[in-house]
């Protein structure tokens, strides 16, 4: 009998042709081909084609249902890329959120080989930029390639079902690895809570705010807090945890960009969500994505509206509330949210000691000279009665009965409150 018995299960066992379903199937002719021009360029980005490389390109090509002799086309033009090509690779591709496809598929290319070398980590992290894909966005791209590397699928469901990446960009990766995409979301449903969590905390620079002791006139804290942060906390939700929220709400067909309105459509009924000023983001209607406005003013100020703020926190924390039997506009919220990202609180206002009808409001030392201190002017607290109090005259303390009727979101919006821990 003339065949080789290794040669069999080599062949029975080897890597499938193509992915079924991936999204640059749907592209036209032409961007599949710019497409294809991008990868050749990291495929040859340390100087060496590997054939595992060239393999990636050819199941790529396959999965285009396109002809396999533009692989040759490919290797061609890695060795000698023309600057038109180039150019028109990122005109193409730039800003458009399928760039978060393109930029995993480089990475699953330079990888092929076992070895990642420095020109070919350069090479993917510069076009990475040039396409303008968020350096939060590229790590997320860069986590779930090595869950998907490592066959983590519990790890990797988070990115299949959330804001951080589009689900439908990666899809494929679960058909063609034969996972079932509704069993992984129905075991890791709690899983992905946490997760979610965990990844937006990796992006909130908590080490950079700055801390004082927490004192108070005629009042001392009874939550066990000692320091309390120097300024207000202005954003606590960053344009990087932000855009790709509102791209999936976008892609989703949640909101509508009038002019400099960005709309929210909730139940058939149209109401403003923000401004592209405010959010500091533009808006590509040929391509239908956001993206971050260029060479900002020095006075640009990245500001969140409460309905935004208040989708998002819930969002994140959804979970986290209906454990506590908590209602999303109560106060308590903020300091749900605040434990979950920061593992602080927001500052509390606290019961004067000489005056039951007061409530005192902290100091602060900031820009005070030695033994002196101020009260910051329209600093948020959360009284210890659990409503939240704006010190409007910059005093020591405030009414009791003068309470705001500020939702917890409006508060985190605001970005006049400090954090205590």
């Amino acid at each position: 009998m003339d065949f080789d018995i290794l040669d069999v299960i080599n062949d029975a066992t080897k890597e499938a042709d193509a992915f079924e379903g991936h999204p640059a199937a749907d592209f036209t002719m032409e961007e599949q081909l710019l497409y294809l021009n991008g990868l050749a360029l990291v495929m040859n980005a340390d100087g060496h084609i590997d054939d595992t490389e060239k393999e990636y390109i050819r199941i790529l090509i396959k999965s285009m249902n396109l002809d396999e002799s533009i692989l040759d086309d490919m290797v061609t033009f890695a060795k000698a890329p023309d600057k038109d090509t180039v150019q028109a690779f990122f005109r193409t591709f730039r800003r458009r959120p399928v760039a978060q496809l393109f930029l995993f598929d480089a990475l699953m290319m330079t990888r092929r080989d076992g070895k990642v070398e420095d020109k070919e980590k350069t090479v993917v992290d510069k076009i990475a930029d040039q396409l303008e894909i968020l350096k939060g966005t590229q790590q997320d791209i860069f986590d779930l390639f090595c869950h998907i590397k490592n066959r983590n699928w519990q790890e990797s469901a988070l990115y299949f079902s959330s804001h951080l990446l589009n689900p439908e960009h990666f899809k494929h990766l679960l058909a063609y690895h034969e996972i079932e995409f509704d069993a992984l979301m129905a075991e890791t449903a709690e899983i992905r809570s946490n997760r979610l969590i965990e990844v937006i905390k990796q992006k909130i620079d908590i080490d950079a705010l700055e801390w004082e002791r927490l004192e108070y006139r005629n009042a001392d804290s009874s939550f066990g807090a000692t320091e309390i942060t120097n300024t207000f906390i202005s954003n606590i939700f960053t344009q990087t945890l932000i855009l790709p929220f509102l791209q999936s709400k976008l892609d989703r067909k949640e909101l509508r960009i009038n002019a400099d309105e960005v709309l929210l459509i909730k139940d058939g009924v149209e109401q403003a969500y923000g401004s592209l000023a405010d959010l500091t983001l533009s808006y590509d209607k040929e391509i239908d994505a956001f993206f971050v406005t260029p060479n900002l003013t020095e006075d640009s100020a990245f500001k969140v509206t409460a309905e935004l703020m208040s989708d998002f926190g819930f969002m994140i924390s959804e979970h986290l509330l209906k454990g506590k039997d908590i209602e999303r506009n109560d106060p308590q919220v903020i300091n749900i949210i605040l434990e979950q990202l920061y593992s602080t609180k927001i500052v509390c206002g606290e019961q004067n000691a000489a005056y039951s009808e007061r409530i005192s409001m902290p100091q602060s030392r900031k820009n005070c000279s030695a033994n002196t201190f101020t009260h910051l002017k329209y600093e948020i607290v959360l009284g210890f009665n659990n409503n939240f109090y704006i010190n409007n005259n910059g005093s020591d303390y405030v009414e009791k009965a003068n309470c705001s009727k500020l939702t917890p979101w409006e508060v985190l919006a605001s970005g006049q409150f400090r954090l205590m821990r």
